[in-house]
């Protein structure tokens, strides 16, 4: 298998690219949640 094996530099892109949709998702779910939960929570 070793000519069907990823190159490094393409695990490191993939993995790069993986953990920042993953923080974007994090960032929308606690400005959708998070936010409105401050809002009710002050009024």
């Amino acid at each position: 298998m070793g000519e069907f094996v990823n190159p490094l530099w393409l695990k490191i892109l993939t993995w790069t690219v993986a953990i920042v949709i993953a923080g974007l998702n994090i960032w929308l779910l606690v400005q959708t949640f998070g936010a409105g939960y401050i809002l009710y929570k002050v009024n």
